[in-house]
């Protein structure tokens, strides 16, 4: 029996070195879908950290499912965005070593970039009334 115990000891000191050295990360994985619930591939997800620095940045696959590994314990910012959508909205979540986190995100419509984009040419467009030109006039001078 003293063998036993003599034996025990080096392998319960290893283990304990082993948790103290080797670093813990956790993870999150989840989905990308659009308005509708379809998927929507090539969406970057960025996740930012408790000092607002971009941590890690993944990319949406095919079928909308995206990984994150190895993010070091603590509070994150997760966003989603992808050209011709309207940005996610921003979800906050603490990621803990023993965590395998799971977030869905949806990405809004395109209508709500292309509203924005128009407002803020608007006055560009409009024709000034008192030039006294037509619309036709305005747009092609030489017509």
């Amino acid at each position: 029996m003293t063998e036993i115990l003599i034996r025990a000891r080096p392998v319960a000191l290893v283990a304990f070195i082993l948790w103290l050295v080797v670093p813990a990360f956790g993870q999150v994985h989840g989905l990308i879908g659009d308005t509708g619930g379809s998927p929507v591939a090539g969406a970057q997800i960025v996740a930012h950290n408790s000092l607002g620095t971009p941590n890690q940045v993944s990319t949406s696959a095919a079928d909308g499912s995206f990984a994150m590994k190895d993010l070091k314990p603590g509070h994150y910012q997760f966003k989603a965005e992808k050209l011709g959508f309207a940005d996610s909205a921003m979800v906050e979540q603490d990621v803990t070593t023993a965590g395998d986190l799971t977030l869905n995100l949806r990405l809004g419509g395109a209508e709500g970039f292309w509203k924005r984009l128009s407002q803020a040419y608007s006055d560009d467009w409009r024709v000034q009334p008192s030039a006294g030109r037509t619309l036709r006039a305005a747009l092609c001078p030489r017509l």
